[in-house]
């Protein structure tokens, strides 16, 4: 397994930040997505909203900063910046999917910034996010691998996370690793 992008979060004031905040997308999507979202959703039950998403009860879920929204016919769940944030023309198309808040169709026409990932792997994060917070791991890394699944791994200190990313990188021409 290699790694193609990560971040890496630290417990610190009784919740969890990351190491280094710069901007690398679409890992960032997930990260934002986490670090903003996965509290309301920690607290109301990760299992609870697990089963309202897969059976159909909950299409997603917004935030001030971010946006989830599941593609339930082709698995997919997409991540993405609110539609308010984009710098980009409001075309009367663009206008017309906004207002039918139309977020998917807007990620497609490339509209705001998004990441997709199936619905399995969002629903696999849930879980490895809520025994994260639940066991108050000191260093944990989200990652995407080289078969694009995104994971998280938990450490007890900073230098074994950062002995992991060395130990699963590989840097060449053809696969640049992004450090962040």
């Amino acid at each position: 397994m290699n790694i193609k992008q990560y971040k890496k979060f630290k417990f610190q004031y009784n919740d969890y930040s990351l190491l280094n905040i710069k901007s690398e997308y679409p890992i960032s999507y997930i990260a934002i997505f986490f670090y903003d979202a996965f509290r309301h959703i920690y607290k109301s039950g990760t299992i609870k909203f697990i089963n309202k998403l897969k059976n159909y009860e909950e299409s997603g879920i917004n935030s001030e900063m971010i946006e989830l929204n599941l593609e339930k016919q082709n698995n997919l769940a997409y991540i993405s910046e609110p539609y308010d944030n984009s710098t980009k023309k409001i075309t009367p198309e663009i206008n017309d999917l906004i207002e039918k808040q139309s977020t998917i169709e807007l990620c497609h026409k490339n509209f705001i910034g998004y990441t997709i990932l199936t619905q399995n792997n969002l629903f696999y994060l849930f879980i490895k996010w809520k025994e994260i917070i639940d066991n108050k791991d000191p260093f944990f890394l989200l990652y995407l691998d080289d078969n694009d699944w995104y994971d998280v791994e938990p450490f007890d200190t900073q230098e074994a996370m950062e002995q992991f990313i060395v130990d699963h990188t590989k840097i060449d021409d053809d696969n640049l690793i992004t450090n962040v």
